[in-house]
């Protein structure tokens, strides 16, 4: 059996493949950077796999998977899946994998976080490090979210947007700073800037951020090569990445909300 999972800040999807059967389910994000090390046993014991012993390859793609905690990620895999050889990689390879196969380009990351990277075809080329919420993801999640409620807690959102949105300021300032996972809590607020998108404060609120990860990220990296991106803040908000990318001479190829489905493909003719 072959383990495949693709793990963000906020979900994991999982593929379980058997021969001819491909199983899948999703559990919370497993972002080593937000997580101990009894929460990671609980998930991975909980998932819905007859026997874990039986499972001898785990490919886990995951966000904060960096050097160090990749090893520490690999260990407490390993003490689930014993007879499993266990391999743990970044997000953004998974993005590679997915997106681009064997090819060149240009792979990065827009949902709960931001990461861009060049692929070369076998390993991926880094100029700029994601540095988390607290001091980038610019064009993220929850660098969107952050962004609104910084002007919603100062009152500079206009009367009838605020009669839209339910929430005291009270309310939301204790869970940025008391919540267990406030990139989470802000990114959460993504879906209100996407059902207001064309008012003219969120429509330019999207576009200073998407032109944030762009002078940031996107900006450090070769124009003739194409832009292959992940994540639902990606998807959803296609159309204004593009034109944003348009504007400083890039071409967006493909986006995909969620890369399992293409990992899957990836693995499938070597297994």
């Amino acid at each position: 059996m072959l383990l495949i999972a693709d793990s963000g800040s906020t979900k994991t999807d999982w593929r379980l493949i058997d021969g001819l059967k491909i199983s899948q389910f999703q559990t919370e994000g497993l972002n080593p950077h937000f997580l101990h090390a009894n929460k990671l046993a609980e998930v991975l014991q909980g998932l819905p796999i007859d026997n874990h012993l039986d499972v001898k390859k785990v490919c886990f793609y995951g966000s904060g998977c960096n050097s160090i905690k990749s090893d520490w990620m690999k260990g407490e895999i390993s003490l689930i899946f014993s007879n499993a050889n266990v391999f743990v990689y970044s997000d953004l390879l998974a993005v590679a994998h997915a997106t681009l196969g064997s090819q060149k380009g240009l792979v990065g990351i827009l949902g709960t976080g931001s990461n861009i990277a060049y692929y070369n075809g076998s390993s991926l080329v880094q100029k700029t490090p994601s540095l988390g919420f607290l001091l980038g993801d610019e064009g993220s999640g929850s660098y969107l979210g952050k962004k609104f409620i910084s002007h919603f807690l100062k009152d500079e959102v206009p009367i009838e947007l605020l009669k839209k949105f339910k929430y005291s300021k009270d309310e939301v300032f204790q869970n940025v700073y008391q919540s267990e996972t406030p990139n989470r809590y802000l990114a959460s607020f993504v879906p209100f800037l996407f059902r207001n998108r064309i008012d003219p404060f969120i429509s330019s609120l999207i576009q200073h951020c998407f032109h944030d990860w762009m002078k940031q990220y996107v900006s450090k990296y070769n124009k003739c090569d194409t832009l292959n991106l992940v994540g639902s803040i990606a998807f959803y908000f296609h159309h204004e990445i593009g034109e944003v990318a348009k504007s400083y001479g890039y071409k967006v190829e493909q986006i995909l909300e969620t890369p399992i489905a293409a990992l899957t493909h990836y693995y499938l003719p070597s297994e």
